[in-house]
């Protein structure tokens, strides 16, 4: 398979990621409801139905790539907590829930440029 293609299906990998932490941003500001994010596991967003698809073994069989799903799972494990707290309507709550949730994308986002550069 052609290094390029690799390499382009990570950047759809990291626009998709990138797409859905905007939804959740939108939430805290009131511009996404709480049923578009809450309802996506890290199995069934695109991120993670490009994660468990059929990718190619030049990308499966890196260490880069298996070490994503951790962290992966992490950014949904607090975008259902900042769910959770903006039905409470406690901002506070959101907004700590989503800088760790930034935290762990900014690892998820590591990860995906360092595996674009090992493609």
């Amino acid at each position: 398979m052609q290094p390029t293609f690799l390499k382009d299906i990570v950047r759809v990998a990291k626009t998709d990621h990138l797409l859905w932490k905007w939804k959740v941003y939108n939430m805290m500001l009131g511009l996404e409801t709480q049923e578009n994010i809450n309802g996506q596991s890290h199995e069934h967003c695109r991120l993670g139905k490009w994660y468990y698809g059929d990718l190619p073994t030049q990308v499966k069989s890196r260490d880069t790539f298996k070490r994503l799903e951790e962290p992966h799972k992490e950014v949904h494990h607090y975008a259902k907590v900042e769910v959770e707290y903006y039905g409470k309507g406690d901002m506070v709550g959101v907004e700590q829930a989503f800088v760790q949730l930034e935290r762990v994308s900014n690892n998820v986002i590591d990860l995906l440029n360092r595996l674009e550069s090992e493609l």
